[in-house]
């Protein structure tokens, strides 16, 4: 990824800031071959694009709407964009607004309410909100309504959470008037928080050192790894549905190691033990970054979403190539009588390796 175009809180336009770009994160940045094209495909204003040699972004066509970050599997970009957040009870509930749905107060006002991703709404999720109140514009007059919308996002996550038997996120939309009226005095008959001196003083050190996390770009918990959306949402119990779900079809897998090489979050990982081998497939671990993919040469890997997970291993046989000697390992496949490795497979030894002349 172009590092010129962007550096973390650079200049704003005029509908709002621009997204952070975390370089070292993008696929494009790790592997030459990579296939992602979210960030583009989501842009209503056409600002990102890949060249030969980077992935870029057009400043002067940005607007900040933030839209480019949600679907960014690897979290490479940030928006700025903060949602208003209210303690009730023993749960909290966030707010947000469309900046062209005429709401009058500015808390909480966003360009783009579908900026806010599954991993968004999840990381609200693990801080307590269980509730999201949303007032929007109309958007399907807006060029920014084209795309994953934010209703769509929130079932989405829903399914993920009651697939492990959690409790849902409410997602609610509200006309102008009462989002303001929400915003500026809290839902309307709930009663707030009862809270004495010490709890007082604990929530206002909770708040300083929050807000002191956002000030020193801190506030993304995990800094140098993102966390994947399975990972936010814990839970990994059998039957549960997964964000993202790598897949390898053993009749097609040469064994090269390469999808698990690349992962850089071991959702897909080589495990050697006790003279057994495998590939060991972690589902609530993948981002859905398609590296695995792009990278395997016989289309041997996948990567599905909002699915059940089928199965977490894939067996290797472990043999020494009838051939050349070297070890290898490949999937069990049925029938398969060859006892020669990838590589000899695909060049036969008619002749000799090498030859001496004269």
């Amino acid at each position: 990824m172009s590092r010129q175009h962007r550096a973390a809180g650079g200049p704003d336009t005029e509908s709002g800031p621009l997204p952070v770009i975390i370089a070292e994160r993008c696929v494009h940045a790790r592997v030459e071959v990579a296939g992602c094209r979210a960030c583009i495909s989501a842009c209503p204003r056409e600002a990102w694009f890949l060249g030969d040699d980077a992935l870029a972004l057009d400043t002067e066509a940005c607007d900040g709407c933030g839209l480019c970050a949600a679907v960014c599997p690897e979290s490479a970009l940030l928006h700025r964009h903060e949602p208003l957040r209210r303690d009730w009870g023993d749960s909290a509930v966030a707010l947000a607004g469309c900046e062209r749905a005429a709401v009058s107060d500015g808390r909480g006002i966003i360009p783009c309410l579908h900026a806010f991703g599954i991993r968004d709404l999840l990381l609200l999720y693990r801080d307590g909100v269980r509730r999201f109140i949303a007032c929007r514009g109309n958007c399907d007059d807006c060029a920014r309504g084209r795309g994953r919308r934010l209703e769509a996002v929130a079932t989405q996550t829903n399914v993920l959470l009651t697939s492990r038997g959690l409790a849902p996120l409410t997602y609610e939309e509200e006309s102008p008037r009462q989002w303001t009226k929400t915003a500026a005095s809290g839902l309307p008959g709930t009663p707030g928080p009862s809270m004495g001196r010490r709890s007082f003083l604990r929530r206002s050190v909770k708040v300083a050192v929050e807000e002191g996390m956002k000030m020193s770009g801190l506030a993304e918990a995990e800094a140098n790894q993102p966390v994947p959306p399975g990972k936010l949402v814990g839970h990994n119990a059998a039957g549960h549905i997964a964000c993202h779900v790598p897949r390898i079809k053993p009749e097609c897998c040469t064994g090269c190691d390469a999808c698990a090489r690349l992962c850089h979050h071991e959702a897909i990982t080589l495990v050697t033990r006790e003279g057994e081998a495998q590939y060991r497939l972690e589902a609530d671990a993948c981002t859905g970054c398609g590296i695995c993919a792009d990278v395997c040469e016989h289309g041997a890997v996948s990567v599905g979403s909002m699915e059940m997970p089928a199965e977490k291993a894939v067996p290797l046989r472990q043999a020494h190539c009838a051939a050349c000697g070297a070890a290898y390992h490949v999937p069990y496949r049925a029938g398969e009588a060859s006892q020669r490795c990838p590589i000899c497979l695909r060049a036969p030894h008619r002749g000799m390796l090498y030859q001496v002349l004269p």
